[in-house]
């Protein structure tokens, strides 16, 4: 027999027993239904399980959520920051991380993006905070780390996933527009860890995961076709910057870590993606092994496990999420 029709049984059953007593008063009717609808209620709410399985589909971005139910809560109770969560990566790594429990703090400078992505976990039962600002001005970057300690108390972990790029022949670059990549990617990573870091040194724990790339070790298709020592230098500029930060947060139980993304079918670098796959011999998905290109979920996923309890024994580690590049 289901547990819910045999509480509702064993209910009534009570509910009966009572009234058919002849001292039984009309205040101790309204009692034992009172008692009836309390148990009936307790019977019928979802457990804890089933109502993270409908956040965490409630959040996806696609459906790679297939098979991931029975090991929803990862992060449950912990307090999270990621940057650049307007879109792309960082929007789904703050859909994942609120999907596993945790309470996420976004920033980005694209307020209207940072909406949707706060809107989206608030409305599917998350919680989530969106700070406006430019994350390469240490004010901005303090006020994102501020925001989440005012309102937490805490932090647990930091996602710097803020990034992008200006692409041109080396020959042809802008000394403005190398600037601005590095600037873009690595001030932004080093204000924000900064600023995280003296709150996890106090409590003597936390994760810091950095958002690398494939590119650090060049990448094909951009550098024949397009152009991409300035990203390709600040990549490899994280992939340095964790090694060394590592070192300086262990004595803290502090990891930290990178993910290095390969080619990934975003909104913003996705349709450039596609059109060197339609056009050009070294192509993407041709000189990736897999042969396609990567989701966001997927990069999502490994950020998720490098944010977890299960990864407390890696730190100054690049996580490959490449497609076996």
């Amino acid at each position: 027999m289901p547990p819910t029709v045999l509480v509702l049984g064993c209910a009534f059953f009570e509910f009966f027993e009572k009234v058919g007593k002849s001292d039984f008063s009309s205040q101790d009717v309204r009692e034992a239904l009172t008692s009836v609808r309390d148990q009936l209620s307790l019977a019928l709410r979802p457990s804890s399980r089933q109502r993270r399985k409908g956040l965490r589909h409630g959040l996806a971005s696609t459906d790679v959520t297939k098979g991931m139910e029975q090991r929803m809560g990862r992060l449950d109770t912990k307090i999270a920051i990621v940057t650049g969560a307007a879109n792309g990566i960082g929007r789904a790594i703050a859909l994942r991380f609120a999907a596993e429990d945790a309470a996420v703090v976004i920033g980005d400078i694209d307020s209207a993006g940072l909406t949707r992505t706060a809107a989206a976990i608030s409305s599917a039962g998350g919680t989530a905070a969106a700070v406006t600002g430019d994350l390469t001005e240490e004010g901005a970057a303090a006020a994102l780390i501020d925001t989440a300690v005012h309102r937490h108390g805490r932090i647990d972990i930091l996602v710097n996933n803020l990034g992008g790029s200006r692409n041109a022949k080396v020959w042809e670059m802008p000394v403005a527009d190398f600037d601005f990549v590095l600037r873009l990617n690595l001030r932004s990573t080093f204000l924000c860890t900064r600023a995280a870091a003296a709150h996890m040194m106090t409590r003597r724990q936390g994760r810091i995961i950095c958002m690398s790339s494939g590119a650090r070790e060049g990448t094909p298709w951009t550098a024949y076709y397009q152009g991409g020592a300035a990203y390709s230098a600040a990549k490899a500029g994280v992939h340095g910057f964790v090694r060394d930060v590592a070192l300086e947060l262990a004595e803290y139980n502090i990891t930290v870590n990178a993910v290095a993304p390969g080619p990934i079918d975003t909104e913003r670098a996705g349709p450039n993606l596609k059109r060197l796959d339609a056009t050009v011999e070294r192509s993407p998905s041709r000189m990736t092994p897999l042969g396609r290109l990567g989701t966001v979920d997927e990069v999502a996923a490994a950020a998720l496990f490098l944010a977890s309890d299960e990864a407390s024994y890696v730190s100054g580690h690049t996580l490959h999420v490449a497609g076996g590049r």
